[in-house]
């Protein structure tokens, strides 16, 4: 029986529950901030040149996900070059990689079409590594998570060097200077949708209250069926490109949503 797949469809006005998996499970994306502020330099450049509206990033261990819109109906371009640029920036910042494929298949993506929807998938994202079991505190997972900066409205600038050129005009003149092959483009994360009309500060603690009432409920839930947190300790010590003990994988023909809207859910089969 073949499996269905999910609709490739490039909406403008469809926001994108977006997941990128690695291959084998492999944790590529902790502990290493020389890859990280690569990636989220790819990012922004990508969100400029593209005129992404961005949510969320979160840096999960071995999966990416990101939470947005795309006006420009540029989905597929967008991540075609984010991905391209991530596995490009693996091969050249973690020691620990061996060489091959990083991401195990193309990315999964799942229509967002309420704003209620988009409120839940926002703390999807940002709760992740509370649901995962991994720490009972965002600040104590170590891999990044906007939601910090989304809340407080903070936008940063990465810097993203064109190696390319760079490398070429090194082979004709070996004094040249790396910054003049830098930029530095900002990563800015937009209010959602529900919230949008309150002030900064009430934006801020709203998110907050609500993201400590989830925390709360996750860890209750949790612990009551004998979950115990370890302790956050051990996160600092996991090598890049390790595997994990355990992970969260699709299972045959499994339902999924294809969209969230609200109560309602759309399913298609992986």
């Amino acid at each position: 029986m073949k499996r269905s797949q999910p609709l490739r469809i490039e909406d403008e006005k469809m926001h994108s529950f977006i997941t990128s998996r690695t291959i084998n499970s492999r944790l590529w994306f902790v502990n290493n901030k020389r890859f990280e502020e690569r990636v989220l330099g790819y990012i922004a450049k990508a969100q400029q040149v593209r005129s992404v509206i961005l949510y969320s990033v979160v840096f999960q261990g071995n999966h990416v996900h990101i939470l947005a819109l795309f006006p420009q109906g540029n989905r597929g371009s967008f991540m075609r070059d984010v991905n391209a640029r991530t596995a490009e920036a693996v091969k050249y910042t973690v020691a620990e990689f061996e060489g091959g494929p990083v991401f195990e298949r193309r990315y999964s993506e799942q229509g967002v079409v309420t704003n209620p929807s988009i409120t839940d998938r926002f703390f999807y994202c940002a709760l992740q590594p509370v649901n995962a079991g991994l720490c009972q505190r965002i600040s104590e997972y170590p891999g990044y998570n906007s939601f910090s900066d989304a809340a407080s409205q903070i936008v940063r600038e990465y810097k993203v060097i064109d190696w390319t050129r760079y490398n070429k005009a090194k082979k004709r003149d070996p004094g040249v200077r790396i910054r003049d092959y830098t930029k530095y483009y900002p990563l800015k994360f937009s209010r959602v949708p529900e919230f949008e009309y309150l002030d900064r500060n009430a934006y801020k603690d709203t998110l907050l209250k609500i993201l400590e009432e989830k925390r709360v409920q996750i860890i209750q839930k949790k612990t009551a069926g004998g979950f115990q947190y370890p302790d956050p300790s051990f996160l600092s010590e996991v090598q890049p490109g390790s595997r994990p003990r355990s992970t969260k994988k699709d299972k045959p023909f499994e339902r999924r949503p294809l969209l969230f809207c609200a109560d309602v859910k759309l399913y298609y089969e992986t």
